[in-house]
């Protein structure tokens, strides 16, 4: 089973985050109007197992290449933080039953 992606609200619209790390976010697709060096607000909701945690944070746009926005966050929140990084370790890990090779 895929995991459902991380999406953000911002002014209302939500938009799904394809990529995502401590340092930063990949929003693809963003049909808005953020342009780059601009600071956006915006609640990111994370699914983290059967649930979901939403959490206000804050970016710096860094790059917009046609409908991708990409930002750099800035004073991350803790819990935020702890949740993001259980996202990008239940990305990498391999999936349930993938053990050794006999």
């Amino acid at each position: 089973m895929r995991e459902r992606p991380a999406t953000v609200k911002i002014d209302s619209k939500v938009f799904t985050v394809i990529d995502m790390n401590e340092a930063g976010l990949v929003i693809e697709p963003y049909e808005g109007d953020l342009i780059v060096k601009q600071r956006v607000y915006f609640d990111l909701i994370i699914p983290v197992g059967e649930t979901e945690a939403m959490f206000r944070a804050e970016a710096i746009v860094t790059r917009r290449d046609g409908n991708r926005l990409i930002g750099r966050f800035n004073d991350l929140r803790n819990d935020a933080r702890r949740a993001i990084q259980y996202v990008a370790a239940h990305r990498n890990a391999p999936p349930p039953g993938a053990g050794k090779p006999n």
